[in-house]
């Protein structure tokens, strides 16, 4: 970690140049994509990163709770077929699951980090964002992800493979995430569980599940700065 209070400066890894910021913290990344276009990677975006005291419990996956949710049950599915003849699932919530293999290993608890391979694509089939060769990684039940991400994850086990239709209000909403992501935009992913590492969060059982607005959370990634064909 770099010294607190000191300027931020830029490391550059190949063709990549990473931000560091305050007290060393990531900020983002940008390099090109295979296309030669322009990327920014931002797990966590300045406004709503953790401060350093929850990174630092994160690195020793001692999870901070009070930046953990329980995530609420699915509830009950009822089926419906999509393009190609497959039949999704749709939740409550909007939420709708299509497994295109299911795994067989450990399925993740609040708090535990999970490591994925995906890609994101507008309904019109049109690809805004993907984990290419590198996974990507975050900590179940953190809300600096979006809630989608959050519930489908939560019911996957290690080795599985899953589509899902994200409802706006599952993802970014009525604000979006532009220049890529348009407001009242739902968004498709698949998303491949490759492990599980870490410990459960001890979290309290009277503690609600967030009322966070989907503006107030961060992408799992942002892609290329693309927008999406006008309606």
């Amino acid at each position: 970690m770099g010294r607190r209070g000191a300027a931020m400066r830029p490391l550059v890894i190949g063709a990549a140049a990473l931000a560091l910021g305050v007290g060393g913290g990531i900020i983002g990344l940008i390099g090109c994509d295979r296309s030669g276009n322009q990327t920014v990677v931002a797990p966590r975006t300045p406004s709503t990163a953790p401060p350093p005291s929850t990174q630092e419990a994160l690195a020793e996956n001692e999870p901070a709770t009070k930046d953990l949710d329980p995530i609420p049950q699915l509830g009950s599915p009822a089926a419906v077929e999509r393009p190609g003849h497959e039949i999704w699932y749709k939740y409550p919530s909007g939420l709708m699951i299509f497994d295109i293999r299911p795994g067989s290993g450990m399925r993740p608890q609040v708090g535990m980090t999970v490591h994925v391979h995906y890609k994101g694509t507008f309904p019109d089939g049109k690809v805004f964002d993907e984990s290419m060769d590198k996974p990507f990684d975050f900590v179940l039940g953190t809300r600096h992800i979006i809630k989608g991400w959050n519930l489908a994850l939560s019911t996957m086990t290690v080795g599985g493979k899953r589509k899902i239709y994200v409802p706006a209000d599952l993802a970014y909403g009525a604000r979006g995430n532009l220049p890529t992501i348009y407001p009242n935009q739902d968004l498709i992913f698949e998303i491949e569980l490759l492990s599980v590492t870490g410990k459960a969060a001890n979290l309290p059982e009277s503690q609600p599940a967030t009322t966070a607005s989907a503006e107030e959370l961060a992408a799992p990634k942002m892609g290329p700065s693309t927008a999406p064909a006008a309606k």
